[in-house]
């Protein structure tokens, strides 16, 4: 819709101005606005990367494709990228966005370089910064030479002798620039200097000879490396002159830069040289040369001074000689060139203020540009870049070439006219603005667009011929008028449309009624453009719309089914699948178009089974909705609902439908039980029916079921037995005398289609009574079908202890219980199932016999309530003022119960009369003299009632509506009789004027329109013509007027229109008149489209000189006078007075600087406050000879190769004059002070000559080795000038290789073995008069030595070579090598081969044939015994290979031989005091130096049975002579010193011989355990004796065996005879412990209160599952093993530890590390018994060690003591801080424990 707004607003705004020229341009005050508000900020990105500073030159650092800050449209439309900012050229950028490294990077220097990269999108015309930060990794370099003056020089006289100091090496290590460095000598072919390694002084190592300063300059090359890494390594060449040097400077050649803008005296740089005089090192420093316009001072020092203030925009730089003086006159010139680098003083420039682009047609190509705007930058590189932006959405401008291209179709009808700004910016910032006019020239290329997309009226069908139906509305974007037809197949007898108006009508029907109309019409309507040229419809641009006319009908008929008896019943087969078709149905409408489609339904019931489509025609098509089981439920009533489409008060009608389904044969016959059992009488008559079998089949014909009879087994006779119709008989008597008592049989009821299911029965016989029914079943029960559910049915009883139950069939529907009594199991329906077949079943407990009864079951009809065939409330149509009586409305209700016949009545309520109106029957029927007004009445509401015949009465109620359908028989009604509104001429197009709508007492649909009109305009008389439909367009639904064209005073004034308002049968019109005023809407007009002038750029100019005059004029200036302005011109060197228009310069212009201006004259009516227009002046400055010309470099550099023909190409020169023309011819010449000649054949000839166009040429042949430079000064003059400009020229001749090398031989060496890899053995020298790679020589190694040795080649100047060890050399392995060396260049080989000498030397140690000796000896072996012989052997030959034996240290058990290694003992060994020995011995060479090894051999020392056993007893036992014998005194037990194998068991043997009473008083008895028991066997006497003496002998089993004789004593007391001693002794030793225990309570309580304030919490600082077998106490500090509930450990915990940390231990976060010893003794049967933590016991009490400890010997922990409010009280064993303590920032402590097996350190948590 908005864009529909717009397209009228800009379409009528500009309507007038397409009448106009189309190359005039309006302007608007408004739009000189700032240049900065509407640019669009800039999108930055910041990325990084990291290079190592050894990253070549030519290197990729960063490309921007791989930015993932971007989107990858971004990316793929990237058109160019630049660098921001200066970098000193060490980075440049590709068009691509890859970055590339110009000059090497340097770590040390500078670690982090930045930048900034700017990225145009020239598609988009989008922005981005990159950032870039790269970091510049440091790698391992080698020591830099920081020697000032390069190339690095000496000099050495005759006067010169050893040691004197020639030079002086300096390096640093870039990475740590602290540490020393080792300076070396790689090459001096002269053997005349060295190197110290530590200073780096270079001197003579004797005084030099004559022959020497044959020379002109020695050559020699130092190394430096890092200390202790010689393969990182620098090397430079140092010249050594043997005749007296000029001063060096530091540089032969010095580029500087300087800023422009300098200030005046600027320092440019200093220069430095030295002298080589040894008397005086004085310089003198002077300048040479220097431009004429630039002055320069130069100081004693060697500062060099700029005093003018230079411009880069004027030159880029310019060349200085400086000449440095010694003492004795030599003099050396060394050049600077100096370099203006840019400053960012200038903004781009645009060549245009405004830039104009007139009649761009409108279908222009967008591909193409419209036109070009174009900036230039006075800077040089990034400040000279720039970048074009645009404030419009309607143009994107190329951000570099200024291109300008139209984002999207031009399209004169919404704006003809373009006015936007275009930005340019530095990368710096600095921007400047134009002005951009773009005029769009109208092209007839747009059809008429019409107000809607579609249109759509009613019309009623008593409608008279003529009817005005609607109105459809259409405008031409190019203004011209439209024309209005219908599509030829529509224009038929039923409708017409109006040319000029669009009105369409109802055409002449002749003799048909308006009923034989359709119900729609679908019309297209064509709209043409008039083309007054060519006098009628364009047909090139026509444009349709479709018009719908629906006629209005009355909803009066409701849907019927003329076929409905004829559908049922439908017969379908059951387990069809889902979708099947079952019927297709019709019903018929007799209304037209909605009111007559039908649609149809199902009600809920058959939608549950069924579905219904409806399809074109009123046709429908009934499908199965699921796969129907005809057991479940055999037959549906179908009620189809048919409802017409009506907008609003909708019919229905049903038709019902019976489906019968049919059956197939799909299940399988079921017995009623599963087992049947009965007992029988062994005296049974035959023909007796034993029992009765039943199987049901849901399928039809349950009479069809065949049963059949077979033994459960091969042994089972069942001949007894016959099976007929289920009925089990006895088939022949059961015999008495058998022992068979039982009978297995199975049942078969089979289908047929021989289906079937078995049962079991099972008969035995018995004499016993049986039981019987005591309460039969009935055979036939009637019940209502609407018992509710558990409701009773009837009672069986049997005359024993039995269980009752129901067929499995039945189980769902009835249920019985314990007592017999059958109930309801869930609700029945008649109409559903009406029988049922009920088995019961009653079994005695043992379950073998059962009494069977079958009940028939009938249900029987309930009266239910009759029901309507339509669901919810009812309703029917009438139409008002019926002329006849007519039926209204048919009712309709069933009765299921035997098809009762239903009556209906009516219920009205009391307050109002409706049943009064109508015939309450079946047939619903109107009264003839009744009154129906819509108007006064709509609707009548009944309540209706449907009742059967039967008692009760039951009925069903719904509500029914009548509705009176309404007649279009009111006119519409208009407000007023007329209408009047007062528009502005400038109002906008699509404003809403006023509304205008009729009202209607009808329900219809109310059209508006204006049918006709008259327009006049008011000039000397009233001029009058027809309204042509094109200002105005009406909603025709609302009544609103809107305005669709611009209005124009000028032209009309006032507006007399005939407005309509139709319902569809009825008109009704009025009068609306519209009346326009005049607004200030014309702006001034210049006298010409363009103004343009040329002046001359040295004409002097007053303020009082008019250039020109510019006029503009209006038809009618009823606003004000008209004033001039100047719009765009930016330096204020033009002028214009606002009232003449006379355009005044204000300067003298200068062509250099601009050659033309260009801007905009602005004409504004009203005094100034009016409208405005623009015209464009373009004033051309003509050019004068008044710039000299200037050259782009002031120095250029040429390069030629040596030995080229005369006439080669060296250089070109350029130069340019701001002047045009042919003052811009430019004439080049060569200075007379140029070096352009030489001594030729004893003559001076020229050497170089420049032509016209500035290239140099040759006029000779250069030999380099002769010369390698020349300084040329090239003049460069213009037409008109003598001043010239001058520029410098260098000239290098390049080396070419037109010299071969000389080699110096090296034929034979001599070298120690074992020499380090990298020895040096020889250096093979060569020298090349070429240089550069033309002097680089190939030293290669070939033959079979080409891996032994390597040729380490000078890094410098590649010309020699030193000869190195690759590998380790041995004499033993060969004593002679030959070297075969290739050295090699471009056209010249030579073989070289030396000869290479090895000097054996001690280089191998002894070897032990064996890493260690392991013997084993008796104990009693005799001393001087050999126990082992030990060798080693050794490689070098001679006294090197010689080896004696040694042992280590002084040894009293054991020696050596020295001379073979034996071993032999030299003192007695006894186990029992050490059984294992181990000596180091030393085998050592015999060479100088010499070289030694050594070994271990370990002696273990084995038993002899050489001990006899020993008591272990602690005490002396204590008897009492009271005892009774036997009594046991002591228990003896045996100890051996030697090994298991030479002790028990033990034999015991009681000595009486020296003592008669001890074999009178006591026995010995054995314990075959190695124990003996001590007893009494006679009463002692402590008086008689109180001592006995026992002398015990003890045997062991070793081979041989051992005795020996212990001795006990036994002390007999009596009972009384030191209980007074002991209860002093007991008192005394209370009293002390319970001081003690006292005392260690107190110092106990004040540790602890001095810790009380200082007390921590512990946490073991790490852990995890593993380490559970550990646990701290949160407050206490108690170690124990075990850990939690995944520990698997006792409850009970053992105590490891216990300490309380204070804050002397350590700071408030401390932590302190303390360990505990478990001893392998302190583990028995996996239990801790003792564990000791710095010497102090803890709790001794028994625990059992987790299984994950293994057998540990180490634990230790580091634990963190920590205040309270770190830890969560509830989490022991880690270390987690609260949120709010983030200050702890300590290395978290370690938890390690160490088990034999494995360590394990946690992680913190």
């Amino acid at each position: 819709m908005h864009y529909w707004i717009l397209y009228f607003v800009f379409l009528l705004l500009f309507h007038e101005l397409l009448l106009k020229c189309n190359c005039e341009i309006t302007w608007s005050t408004d739009f000189d606005n700032g240049c900065n508000s509407w640019f669009q900020p800039e999108l930055s990105i910041n990325v990084s990367q990291s290079v190592t500073e050894d990253m070549p030159v030519g290197s990729i650092i960063y490309n921007v494709l791989s930015l993932t800050g971007l989107e990858v449209s971004f990316l793929t439309g990237l058109e160019v990228s630049f660098l921001k900012g200066s970098f000193d050229n060490k980075f440049s950028v590709t068009e691509t966005g890859a970055i590339v490294l110009e000059e090497l990077l340097d770590f040390e220097t500078n670690p982090r370089e930045y930048v900034e990269l700017i990225l145009f999108k020239n598609e988009e015309g989008e922005i981005i910064n990159v950032h870039l930060e790269i970091d510049v990794l440091d790698v391992d370099e080698p020591p830099s030479w920081t020697m000032s003056f390069q190339p690095y020089k000496a000099q050495i006289s005759s006067s010169s002798d050893s040691n004197d100091v020639l030079y002086q090496l300096s390096a640093v290590d870039p990475e740590y620039q602290e540490d020393p460095v080792v300076y070396g000598l790689f090459s001096d072919q002269y053997n005349l200097f060295k190197v110290n390694s530590e200073t780096g002084e270079i001197k003579l190592k004797y005084k030099p000879s004559s022959k020497i300063f044959v020379n002109k300059v020695l050559r020699i090359t130092v190394t430096v490396t890092e200390k202790g890494n010689t393969q990182n390594r620098n090397a430079a060449d140092i010249f050594i002159y043997t005749s007296p040097q000029p001063p060096q400077f530091t540089q032969e050649r010095y580029v500087v830069s300087i800023d422009e803008n300098n200030v005046q005296h600027t320092m440019l740089t200093e220069v430095k040289a030295r002298s080589f005089q040894p008397s005086d090192g004085n310089i003198f420093y002077s300048m040479t040369r220097q431009p004429d316009d630039v002055k320069h001072l130069i100081h004693p020092n060697g500062t060099v001074i700029v005093i003018s203030q230079l411009d880069r925009e004027y030159r880029t730089g310019y060349t200085l000689l400086v000449k440095a003086t010694d003492s004795v006159g030599k003099f050396t010139i060394a050049e600077i060139l100096v370099l203006i680098n840019d400053v960012n003083d200038n903004a781009p420039e645009f060549s245009q203020d405004v830039y104009t682009f007139i009649d761009i047609r409108e279908d222009h190509d967008i591909t193409r540009p419209v036109g070009r705007v174009q900036v230039s930058d006075p800077d040089a590189d990034s400040n000279g870049i720039y970048y074009i932006q645009s404030n419009t959405s309607m143009f994107r401008v190329h951000q570099q070439h200024g291109d300008l291209y139209p984002l999207e179709s031009l399209d004169y009808e919404t704006n003809h006219e373009h006015r936007f700004r275009v930005k340019a910016t530095d990368l710096r910032g600095r921007f400047t603005c134009a002005y951009v006019i773009i005029t769009v020239k109208n092209m007839p290329d747009e059809k008429p667009i019409f107000s809607k997309p579609f249109y759509k009226f009613e019309v009623d069908r008593n409608a008279y011929p003529g009817y005005n139906i609607g109105q459809v509305f259409a405008y031409d974007p190019n203004g011209k008028q439209i024309g209005y037809s219908l599509k030829p197949e529509d224009a038929s007898r039923y409708f017409n449309i109006e040319g000029n108006s669009g009105i369409l009508r109802l055409g002449k029907l002749k003799n048909e009624t308006a009923e034989i109309l359709d119900p729609s019409y679908r019309l297209t309507v064509k709209a043409r453009r008039a083309d007054s040229e060519r006098g009628g419809l364009q047909s090139s641009f026509i444009e349709d719309v479709f018009v719908i006319v629906d006629m209005k009908d009355l909803n009066k008929h409701v849907p019927e089914f003329p076929d409905c008896t004829s559908y049922s019943p439908i017969k379908i087969q059951e387990a069809k699948q889902t979708g099947t078709f079952v019927i297709n149905i019709t019903a018929v409408d007799s209304d037209k178009g909605k009111n007559g489609d039908v649609k149809f339904s199902l009600n809920d019931i058959s939608s549950e089974a069924f579905t219904i489509k409806t399809l074109p025609g009123n046709k429908g098509i009934i499908q199965t909705r699921k796969s129907f089981d005809r057991e479940l439920q055999s037959n549906y009533n179908v009620t189809v609902i048919a409802t017409d489409q009506a907008p609003e008060y909708q019919l229905r009608n049903t038709c019902t439908i019976h489906v019968d389904v049919m059956d197939i044969n799909d299940n399988h016959p079921k017995f009623d039980f599963t087992k049947y059992s009965r007992k029988i009488d062994v005296n049974t008559e035959v023909g007796t029916e034993l029992l009765k079998i039943q199987a049901q089949d849901p399928d039809d014909g349950d009479e069809e079921l065949s049963y059949t009879l077979y033994p459960l087994n091969e042994n089972e006779n069942i001949d007894y037995f016959t099976l007929e119709s289920g009925r089990l008989i006895l088939k022949k008597r059961l015999p008495s005398d058998s022992k068979k008592n039982k009978w297995i049989l199975t049942g078969r009821a089979t289908d047929s289609v021989n289906q079937y299911d078995t049962t079991r029965i099972v008969l035995s016989t018995t004499a016993d009574p049986l039981p019987t029914w005591s309460i039969y079943a009935p055979l036939k029960k009637s019940i209502l079908e609407n018992l509710n559910q558990n409701e009773y049915m009837f009672t069986v009883k049997a005359d024993a202890k039995v269980t009752y139950m129901i067929d499995e069939q039945s189980l769902h529907t009835f249920s019985i219980d314990t007592n017999g009594t059958v109930r309801v199991n869930q609700a029945l329906d008649c109409e559903s199932v009406n029988t049922y077949r009920l088995t019961i079943g009653a079994c005695d407990l043992t379950q073998e016999h059962c009494l069977y009864a079958t009940v028939n079951i009938s249900v029987l009809d309930k009266n239910e309530a009759p029901r309507f065939f339509l669901p919810g409330s009812l309703s029917a149509n009438i139409v008002e003022r019926p002329e006849t009586k007519e039926d209204v409305f048919k009712l309709q209700a069933y009765d299921y119960d035997s098809q009762n016949k239903v009556g209906y009545s009516a219920v009205c309520e009391v307050e109002n009369n409706d049943c009064d109106f109508f015939q309450i029957s079946e047939d619903f029927k109107t009264i003839k003299d009744a009154e129906y007004d819509r108007e006064s009445k709509a609707s009548y509401n009944f309540l209706i009632k449907a009742e059967d015949s039967r008692p009760p009465d039951i009925e069903d109620e719904r509500s029914l509506t009548i509705n009176v359908l309404d007649l279009n028989d009111n006119f519409p009604e208009f407000e007023n009789d007329s209408y009047n509104v007062v528009l502005k001429e400038d109002t906008l197009v699509n404003t809403v004027l006023l509304t205008v709508s009729a009202t209607d007492a009808d329900t219809d649909k109310v059209e508006h329109l204006i049918l006709y009109g008259n327009t006049s305009r008011v000039t000397n008389s009233q001029i009058h013509t027809l309204y042509k439909h094109d200002t105005f367009k009406v909603d025709s639904a609302t009544g609103e007027i809107i305005l669709s064209k611009r209005l124009d005073f000028e032209s009309i004034q006032l507006y007399e229109l005939t407005y309509a308002a139709t319902d569809g049968v009825h008109n009704t019109t009025t009068t609306l008149r519209i009346e326009v005023t005049d607004v200030n809407d014309e702006a001034p007009r210049f006298s010409q489209p363009r103004y343009e002038v040329s002046i001359s750029e040295g004409t002097v100019y007053t303020q009082e000189t008019t250039l020109l005059t510019i006029l503009a004029t209006e038809d009618v200036d009823p606003f004000g006078s008209i004033w001039y302005s100047l719009y765009g011109v930016r330096d204020g060197a033009f002028t214009i007075d606002r009232l003449t228009g006379d355009l005044n310069i204000t300067r003298q212009l200068d062509h250099e600087l601009r050659i033309d201006y260009t801007f905009l004259v602005i004409a504004t009516d009203g005094s100034g406050e009016g409208l405005s227009s623009a015209t464009e002046v373009t004033i051309r400055v003509k050019d004068i000879n008044d710039n000299i010309p200037l050259f782009l470099s002031p120095q250029y550099i040429g390069n030629i190769d040596e030995d080229l023909p005369v006439g080669t190409f060296v250089t070109r020169i350029s130069a340019t004059d701001a002047d045009s023309g042919g003052y811009a011819d430019i004439v080049y010449s060569l200075s007379p002070s140029s070096s352009n000649s030489r001594v030729v054949n004893n003559g001076i000839g020229g050497l170089f000559k420049v032509a016209p166009s500035g290239d140099i040429t040759t006029l000779s042949v250069f030999d380099r080795e002769e010369q390698n430079t020349y300084f040329l000064e090239v003049l460069a003059t213009d037409m008109d000038s003598n001043v010239a400009a001058t520029c410098t020229v260098t000239i290098s001749i390049m080396d070419i290789n037109d010299n071969q090398p000389t080699i110096q031989d090296v034929s034979k060496v001599k070298i120690p073995e074992g020499v380090d890899i990298g020895y040096s053995v020889a250096t093979i020298y060569a020298q090349d008069m070429d240089i550069g790679e033309n002097a680089e020589i190939s030293f290669a190694l070939s033959g079979d030595e080409s891996s032994t040795f390597l040729l380490d080649v000078n890094p410098v100047n590649k010309q020699n070579a030193v000869i190195r060890v690759n590998k380790i050399l041995h004499y033993q392995d060969k004593t002679t090598y030959s070297i075969a060396i290739n050295v090699s260049q471009t056209n010249f080989i030579r073989m070289l081969q030396v000869i290479v000498d090895l000097e054996d030397v001690n280089d191998y140690a002894p070897r032990f044939t064996k890493n260690s000796w392991n013997v084993s000896v008796l104990e009693n072996v005799i001393i001087g015994t050999n126990l082992v012989a030990v060798t080693a052997t050794d490689q070098d030959p001679g006294f090197n290979g010689v080896i004696r034996y040694s042992i280590t240290g002084s040894d009293k058990l054991f020696d050596i031989n020295s001379a073979n290694g034996s071993i032999y003992l030299k003192g007695g060994l006894d186990r029992e005091k050490e059984d294992s020995h181990t000596i180091i011995v030393v085998a050592q060479d015999q060479g100088s130096p010499s070289s030694s090894t050594s070994t271990a051999v370990h002696i273990k020392v084995l038993d002899v049975n050489d001990n006899g056993p020993l008591i272990r007893m602690e005490h002396d036992p204590v008897v009492l002579d009271t005892v009774v014998p036997p009594y046991q005194v002591v228990q003896i037990k045996a100890m051996d010193l030697d090994e298991v194998q030479n002790q028990g068991p033990f034999s015991f043997e009681l000595i009486c011989s020296d003592d008669p009473d001890i074999c009178s008083y006591f026995t010995l008895t054995d314990q075959n355990d190695n124990t003996s028991i001590l007893q009494i066997k006679a009463k002692l006497n402590s008086k008689v004796r109180n001592k006995y003496i026992i002398r015990v002998r003890i045997q062991d089993s070793g081979e041989p065996p051992q005795s020996s004789i212990n001795t006990v004593t036994v002390i007999v007391k009596s009972p009384g005879s030191d209980s007074g001693l002991f209860i002093i002794i007991g008192t005394c030793a209370g009293v002390f412990f319970l001081l003690l225990l006292i005392g260690c309570c107190c110092v106990c309580c004040y540790k602890r209160r001095n810790r009380c304030s200082l007390r921590k919490s512990y946490d073991v600082a790490g852990y995890t599952q593993t380490y559970q077998s550990f646990t701290l106490g949160l407050s206490g500090g108690m170690m124990r093993v075990g850990g939690g509930s995944n520990g698997g450990v006792d409850a009970h915990r053992r105590k490891l530890a216990r300490r309380s940390l204070t804050e002397s231990d350590h700071g408030d976060h401390g932590q302190n590390s303390f360990g505990m010893e478990l001893n392998s003794l302190c583990i028995s049967n996996d239990k801790l018994t003792t564990l000791c933590e710095e010497n102090e016991k803890i709790d001794r009490e028994y625990y059992h060690s987790d299984s994950s400890l293994d057998l540990v010997s180490t634990v230790s922990f580091s634990v963190e003591a920590k205040t309270s409010n770190w830890v969560k009280e509830s989490r022991a064993r880690t270390l987690r801080p609260k949120e709010d303590m983030h200050e702890y920032n300590h290395v978290p402590p370690t938890f390690t424990f160490r088990t034999k097996h494995r360590t394990f350190t946690p992680t913190y948590v």
